[in-house]
């Protein structure tokens, strides 16, 4: 697949007098312990039809977890361009947890990004795709790495309410 591709999928809604949101995630299985959070979304209006599209193009995360209203979801605070085998840092500037300028290093694997938290603070740490967050690994210590095998596997679902983000 060329990274550059654009990809689309299409939604259709047969049910009268409803809208559906149709949520696409992604999910890594060869990366334990990181929750897959809506990636993109849809909403398709009775008897219509709507769609999405994405790049191949890969992105680091560093996110906020936020409730509004109850619904938890990861709203992105600083989002960066990517490729895959590198290693980047979050580290302290001026009081705030945020990325290195740029990556640090490669990860020693060619479907692996590498994200190590330096800060003074537990951070969620996140991958994504097209400039969105798609994958968060939660509750990262400093001094600890968060690894992200990239192999996604793309699911859809249909729900009645929901927000780019949401786990």
């Amino acid at each position: 697949m060329d990274a550059f591709e654009k990809y689309y999928l299409d939604f259709v809604n047969e049910v009268p007098n409803e809208i559906l949101t149709f949520g696409v995630y992604q999910t890594y299985p060869n990366t334990p312990g990181i929750d897959a959070v809506a990636w993109l979304r849809a909403d398709v209006p009775e008897n219509g039809f709507s769609g999405v599209s994405f790049a191949k193009t890969y992105c680091v995360v560093n996110a906020n977890y936020d409730n509004p209203e109850a619904k938890g979801r990861y709203a992105s605070c600083q989002v960066l361009d990517t490729t895959l085998g590198t290693s980047w840092e979050i580290v302290e500037k001026n009081g705030v947890a945020q990325f290195n300028d740029k990556h640090v290093g490669d990860s020693n694997d060619d479907d692996l990004i590498v994200i190590k938290n330096l800060s003074r603070s537990i951070a969620s740490l996140g991958v994504g795709m097209s400039g969105k967050l798609a994958a968060i690994k939660k509750r990262v210590y400093v001094g600890a790495t968060a690894a992200f095998k990239i192999n996604p596997i793309y699911y859809v679902g249909i729900f009645a309410d929901l927000e780019v983000g949401t786990v």
